[in-house]
């Protein structure tokens, strides 16, 4: 055997046992790789469980996130729709706001103006008032004017009715004296004729005048009756028959009375011309001037 083939075959027995080496490295390996692919299997295994329940998990969270999606789109288009509500409502706000400034401006002006007019008005009140207190001073005065006219008409009235009560006692003594004087004269002429003349008894005398006091007599009324007065004088204070008294209250002329009965103390008359409601207590004088 030459020495290449003794190389050869040396080399081929080197290959050999590295081929055998390497098959049973390759074998050992073999074995260790197939125990690893178990437990990568295994592994691979749980690793596909934990992916499906993330997988799971995901698709929950996303149909969770999907439906709060949703949400909150629904919550900001009703955000958006309350934005757009408030933003047309403090629109109306800020017109109505722009509006009631212009009508704080007007009323501020009118306002101006009122007090203006006020101050003008009661500055015109004023001069009514004072012309109104002038005014009623004057009615005052003329009331007082008035009511002394009153009661100098009444006192008027008062003296022309007694007199006129005086003038008619007086002239129904003068018709009575004339009267007289006609019989007297029918009697001189009988007598001058040198007729006898009869002289009648009880012949109606001409009447007496009215009976009239020197000085006042005052007195005051004790009775009424219709139109028949009591009075608290009588012929001790100088009262006769058919005597003319006024009756009167304060400065008001009442009625007239003629005394038709006499005694001491007291009188009694008829009332006449009356122009007011005599009551007790009232006065009565003859003196126009009472």
């Amino acid at each position: 055997m030459s020495a290449l083939s003794k190389i050869f075959v040396v080399l081929l027995m080197v290959f050999s046992v590295a081929f055998a080496m390497m098959t049973i490295q390759f074998v050992a390996k073999t074995h260790e790789w197939q125990g690893a692919y178990e437990k990568q299997q295994e592994a691979y295994t749980a690793a596909r469980a934990q992916i499906a329940d993330l997988e799971g998990r995901v698709k929950n969270m996303q149909a969770q996130q999907v439906a709060q999606l949703a949400k909150l789109t629904q919550q900001i288009g009703q955000v958006q729709s309350s934005s757009d509500d408030k933003a047309r409502t403090i629109s109306d706000l800020n017109a109505k706001l722009g509006q009631l400034q212009r009508q704080k401006t007007s009323l501020a002006t009118q306002l101006a103006q009122s007090l203006a007019s006020l101050k003008l008005e009661v500055s015109e009140r004023q001069q009514y008032a004072s012309d109104n207190q002038t005014l009623r001073d004057d009615i005052l005065n003329s009331q007082k004017q008035n009511g002394d006219l009153m009661t100098a008409n009444n006192l008027l009235t008062q003296k022309v009715s007694v007199a006129e009560q005086r003038i008619r006692d007086l002239k129904s003594t003068v018709d009575a004296i004339q009267k007289e004087n006609v019989d007297l004269r029918k009697r001189l002429a009988l007598v001058g004729a040198g007729k006898t003349v009869q002289v009648e008894r009880g012949r109606v005398r001409p009447a007496a005048a009215t009976p009239v006091s020197a000085v006042p007599i005052k007195g005051l009324v004790t009775g009424v009756d219709t139109n028949r007065i009591s009075v608290s004088i009588g012929a001790s204070d100088g009262v006769k028959q058919d005597m003319s008294f006024i009756i009167y209250r304060g400065g008001s002329f009442l009625a007239n009375m003629k005394i038709v009965k006499v005694e001491p103390t007291q009188s009694a008359g008829i009332m006449s011309d009356v122009r007011g409601e005599v009551k007790l207590n009232d006065r009565v004088t003859n003196f126009f001037n009472y």
